[in-house]
């Protein structure tokens, strides 16, 4: 016979509903979502929001950043793949050495 194992309390969540600005298109939902986690913060400093607003193309920037970010890492194990496959000299970018 199967016995269950003895209920546990369940961990308990406070849901806080931020005023964010609304993204400017249908597509920067992601892009909107990394720039919020980086100003997490409780002080509502941009006209009384948790972030400031963006526009369309501060958000394409972002973008553009993310992407240079994450491939040039130096622990991006396919950096020197990808670098490769578009012609661009790796020399200047630091490794793990």
């Amino acid at each position: 016979m199967l016995m269950s194992p003895p209920p546990k309390e369940k961990p308990t969540f406070k849901v806080i509903i931020e005023e964010l600005p609304q993204r400017p298109d249908l597509f920067e939902c992601g892009i909107m979502v990394l720039k919020y986690l980086e100003h997490w913060e409780p002080n509502k400093k941009y006209n009384g929001q948790s972030m400031p607003t963006y526009s369309g193309a501060e958000l394409q920037q972002f973008r553009q950043d993310y992407i240079c970010d994450w491939v040039l890492d130096a622990e991006n194990i396919h950096r020197d793949t990808v670098l490769f496959a578009i012609q661009y000299n790796t020399f200047d970018f630091p490794t793990l050495d």
